[in-house]
């Protein structure tokens, strides 16, 4: 990349030149400069990894350049932050600000996340700028979280999902999230907010769970961040929100309660469970009734191997669950209706078969 007179905000060549030049103390690092001493200043952007120039102090005084790289050897002397002078004051003030995460900067890159057609790519340029410096975007967040306007409160709540991703201050932000669920009415902000608890789930105290259901009752979206979040957590609250999900009217909402319910069932629940799963082993939607077959054979529930060998005969490539519930099952009597459908699909030659071949073989090898 090669270096620029202007880094945007009014952040030039000439300006920091001059800055420089006087007695104003612009690093944020104890610094004397020696004769040929290089210093590179760049701004990290949110479209691009960074802009950058070169300044070289010579005769006492910095001007534009380097030192030429084939004749010469780098040293680094130190790294830091240096301070733009944006008032006539020479001294620290509001009015002076960081080059490094400038205000234009900041406004840049929340303008990018809900503007730009590429959300992705917009979250993960946000993702990698707050990584590097977390202590300065968290004191954004914590002004934005408190704003009217919903754009600015779901920037500030993806700020603090990545840096409880990170582990940076995970104890302070973790409060600081439990809050935003007291009174945040947003899907967009409260969704990936109970995502992140799914990472420390066997750790929430009842308060915690107690306040994740309250909104069980919201959108789509949310649902599925409650689910993810209260993955494999055996507890009574736990099951319960499960189970009314799995009467939820969207199929997938179904399928993945009914998933999930078969990582969490002990002997306290197995009863109740059991009673779910077969509520939907005629469930309208084969995904969510394939999960109740896979759950009740895992439960080694004999009476399930007529629902079975009816989903065996519309097997195919998109629907392979019925698979795991045969193997868990663990049947003999399963073998003539799979040599019936690896017959059935043997002119396919799909991974269908394969499969079939392979429980085929499995069930042949019991004694």
């Amino acid at each position: 990349m090669m270096p620029t007179k202007d880094l945007g905000s009014g952040v030039t060549i000439d300006a920091i030149r001059d800055q420089l030049n006087t007695d104003f103390a612009s690093f944020d690092f104890t610094y004397t400069p020696s004769h040929r001493d290089c210093l590179k200043i760049r701004v990290l952007y949110s479209t691009k990894e960074f802009k950058y120039f070169d300044l070289i102090f010579i005769d006492g005084q910095w001007k534009e350049g380097s030192n030429y790289a084939f004749t010469s050897i780098t040293e680094k002397i130190a790294s830091g932050r240096i301070k733009k002078l944006t008032g006539k004051q020479q001294y620290i003030s509001e009015r002076n600000s960081w080059l490094k995460v400038s205000q234009g900067d900041f406004d840049t890159i929340f303008s990018k996340i809900f503007t730009t057609k590429n959300s992705y790519q917009a979250l993960t340029t946000l993702r990698n700028r707050v990584l590097r410096e977390p202590h300065l975007f968290f004191k954004q967040a914590q002004k934005l979280i408190q704003a009217t306007v919903i754009d600015k409160r779901r920037f500030a709540s993806f700020i603090f999902v990545i840096l409880f991703y990170s582990k940076f201050e995970t104890e302070k932000i973790k409060t600081i999230l439990f809050d935003i669920l007291q009174t945040e009415e947003n899907t967009a902000i409260i969704s990936p907010i109970i995502s992140v608890f799914g990472t420390i789930n066997k750790n929430l105290s009842d308060d915690f769970i107690d306040l994740i259901c309250t909104f069980k009752n919201h959108e789509d979206d949310v649902k599925l961040s409650i689910m993810y979040a209260f993955d494999a957590l055996k507890h009574a609250q736990v099951v319960d929100t499960f189970i009314e999900f799995s009467n939820d009217t969207n199929p997938e909402i179904r399928k993945t309660a009914l998933f999930k319910l078969r990582f969490i069932i002990d002997d306290t629940n197995a009863s109740k469970i059991k009673k779910v799963f077969w509520k939907h082993v005629e469930d309208s939607a084969r995904v969510a009734r394939l999960e109740a077959i896979l759950g009740l054979a895992e439960l080694k529930d004999e009476h399930i191997k007529d629902s079975i060998l009816k989903e065996l005969e519309q097997i195919d490539e998109k629907h392979i669950l019925i698979i795991d519930a045969i193997e868990a099952l663990n049947d003999k009597s399963f073998i003539p209706h799979i040599e019936f459908q690896i017959e059935k699909h043997k002119n396919a030659a799909n991974h269908l078969t394969e499969l079939l071949q392979s429980i085929l073989d499995h069930l042949n090898s019991i004694a």
